[in-house]
């Protein structure tokens, strides 16, 4: 069986939002990780009101996955910082369908789903690199 990378994480910031880009699959390889970057880039930039993830290079979300978008949707709540996904494929948008969790993760974006942040650098990119696999299903 081969394995394929997993999750490739960046994140950059302009004014208060935080942008995370995560590349590969979010599941039950990654889910702690993207878990602990995304904590660990909030705390580097604090006053951040609004993050977004753009989900552009996101290939595949399990369950683990989904609970890692909840988590982080739950405790960002408790910090009064607002969540996006941003440039969802239809894929990642038929399983926040079918969970329910459309309207409560994704909220409102610019262009129904395929938002981008137009972001510029202001604090160094960060990255990770893990190993996983999958597609969507």
């Amino acid at each position: 069986m081969s394995r394929r990378p997993g999750l490739e994480l960046t994140a950059v910031r302009q004014g208060r939002v935080l942008t995370v880009r995560p590349v590969g699959a979010l599941d039950f390889d990654t889910g702690e990780e993207f878990d602990r970057y995304v904590a660990e880039a909030l705390a580097e930039n604090p006053g951040t009101e609004l993050l977004r993830v753009d989900c552009t290079g996101i290939d595949h979300v399990d369950s683990m996955g989904l609970s890692a978008f909840l988590m982080l949707r739950r405790r960002l709540r408790a910090r009064e910082v607002e969540l996006r996904l941003d440039r969802r494929s239809a894929g990642l948008d038929r399983l926040l369908e079918i969970t329910g969790t459309l309207d409560h993760l994704a909220g409102p974006s610019e262009d129904g789903g395929t938002a981008a942040a137009d972001t510029a650098d202001e604090a160094a990119p960060r990255s990770a690199d893990n190993s996983g696999a999958g597609q969507f299903s």
